[in-house]
C-alpha cells in the first residue's frame, strides 16, 4: 500500500488511491504525560513543521527508554522530533484503516534541509514503510499541464511564520529547481505590515534576478495574500505575470503514479 503527502505548517494530507486523510500536523502530550497525541487542534498542539529543525520538543513525555540515553526524573523526557513523526504517521495510518504502509511519496516544504528530511525519514522507517521526498514548489509548478514547455514557474508558499519564494524551471518531463530564497520573518500574519512589500521585493529579487517568471503559483488562498501588493511587485515592465492560486491539498497525487 502507498500513501501520498502532502506537508505544510498548518496542514498534512495523506491520501491512498481509495480515501484521504486531512488534519493538522500536530502533537501534543497525552493524558498524564503517556504518550503523544496526533492531529490534534493547532491550538493544543505543536506543528511538526514549525519544530522540524529541532532535536527535541519541550514538553514531558513518559519514556520507557529514552534512545539516546537524557535520563530524567521519574521516568520522563522529552520526546524526539523523530518520536513525534513517527507518532503522527501512525494516527494517520490508522485513520485510513491501514494495518501496513510500504511506501510514502511526501510533498515537503521546500526550504526544509536535510535535517528535517532526515527526522520526516527516520519516522517513516519505524512505520515500516519506505519514503520518497518532493517539494511543494515542484508539485505546484508541475499541477497544471500547461506549463509543461519551457517556462519558468515561481512559487510562493506563505506559510504563518516564513515564505519561500521558488524559481523552477518546467519542461514536459522534468520540474529543476534554479534558485530558493528564504525568509523566516515574513509568514501570512506579517504581509500587512507596512514594511511587508519592501521585505517580500527583497525576496522576489533574490529569487528571480534576471530569470523573469512566465507564471507565478501563490499557495494559499486570495485573502492571505495582498494581491495588489503581489501584483505591483511581480509587474514586469510590459504586463503582470500570470498569477494562479493554488490550495495545498490539490497537490495530492493518485498514490500509484
Amino acid at each position: 500500500m502507498t500513501i501520498d503527502l502532502i506537508v505544510t505548517d498548518t496542514r498534512l494530507r495523506a491520501c491512498t488511491r481509495e480515501m484521504c486523510w486531512d488534519g493538522p500536523p500536530t502533537v501534543a502530550p497525552a493524558s498524564a504525560g503517556t504518550g503523544l497525541m496526533a492531529g490534534v487542534p493547532q491550538s493544543l498542539g505543536v506543528s511538526m513543521v514549525t519544530f522540524a529543525d529541532s532535536d527535541r520538543i519541550a514538553f514531558a513525555h513518559r519514556t520507557v527508554a529514552d534512545p539516546r540515553g537524557h535520563a530524567s526524573r521519574g521516568g520522563y523526557g522529552m520526546p524526539t522530533v523523530t518520536d513525534a513523526w513517527a507518532a503522527l504517521l501512525r494516527h494517520v495510518l490508522a485513520s485510513l484503516r491501514l494495518s501496513g504502509c510500504r511506501r510514502i511519496t511526501a510533498a515537503c516544504p521546500t526550504a526544509w534541509g536535510a535535517r528535517p528530511l532526515a527526522a520526516l525519514h527516520a519516522a517513516a522507517g519505524r512505520c515500516g514503510a519506505a519514503i520518497e521526498f518532493d517539494t511543494l514548489a515542484a508539485r505546484a509548478a508541475t499541477a497544471d499541464p500547461t506549463t509543461g514547455y519551457e517556462q519558468r514557474v515561481l512559487v510562493l508558499e506563505v506559510g504563518s511564520t516564513s515564505t519561500t519564494a521558488t524559481l523552477v524551471a518546467r519542461t514536459p518531463g522534468t520540474a529543476r529547481i534554479e534558485r530558493c530564497a528564504y525568509e523566516p520573518s515574513g509568514g501570512a500574519a506579517e504581509l500587512f505590515e507596512p514594511t511587508a512589500a519592501d521585505r517580500l521585493a527583497a525576496l522576489l529579487e533574490r529569487a528571480v534576478d534576471d530569470c523573469p517568471p512566465t507564471r507565478t503559483v501563490v499557495l494559499g488562498t486570495r485573502e492571505a495574500f495582498p494581491s495588489r501588493t503581489l501584483r505591483a511587485l511581480l509587474t514586469t515592465g510590459r504586463r503582470p505575470p500570470d498569477i494562479r492560486w493554488l490550495e495545498a491539498a490539490r497537490l495530492s497525487r493518485d498514490p500509484g503514479v
